[in-house]
């Protein structure tokens, strides 16, 4: 099995690696380049992604797991995530992929459409990294006449009790 890490989720801590023995998966990560972003990144944020992925590929190899890091310095500049991800497969021998629901809505349209073409099965986990999932918040988008995000964040706090004064 493969499991495919995206920038935005590098933490030990999230659903994708619950329950993976380091023995059970390969890890990939890839560093975005231009074409892979829907926006110019500040030269600084980009450089702060990059470092982020590295150290992170270090900390997954010292837990003894196995990894794949596609460094920008690496490859060829017209190769971006989705020949990553098709070479990573193929290469890998990956029979199936593991991957966590993106943040952001280009990220998540890429992914879709990753997983209708992909050769083997793309299993796409719920981005656990929110309180509200997509699926609570459209239940709860549909049961108001008149949602507003004011009205969300003061359903939420009514529901866990954080941010309210004495509860």
């Amino acid at each position: 099995m493969g499991v495919w890490i995206q920038p935005e989720q590098l933490s030990h801590k999230t659903g994708l690696l619950r329950g993976v023995a380091p023995d059970d998966a390969t890890i990939i990560l890839i560093e975005p380049s231009a074409n892979d972003l829907s926006y110019t990144p500040h030269k600084k944020k980009l450089v702060l992604i990059l470092s982020l992925l590295r150290h992170f590929a270090e900390e997954l190899r010292e837990e003894g797991r196995h990894v794949v890091l596609y460094r920008l310095d690496e490859r060829r500049p017209e190769e971006g995530r989705l020949e990553c991800l098709n070479g990573f497969i193929s290469e890998g021998s990956i029979e199936r992929l593991r991957v966590m629901q993106s943040s952001e809505y280009d990220e998540q349209v890429f992914l879709e459409s990753f997983a209708a073409q992909s050769k083997v099965p793309v299993d796409i986990l719920p981005n656990d990294r929110f309180m509200v999932g997509r699926e609570e918040f459209a239940q709860w988008h549909e049961s108001e006449a008149d949602p507003t995000m004011e009205r969300f964040y003061e359903t939420r706090r009514k529901q866990t009790g954080l941010l309210m004064e004495g509860g």
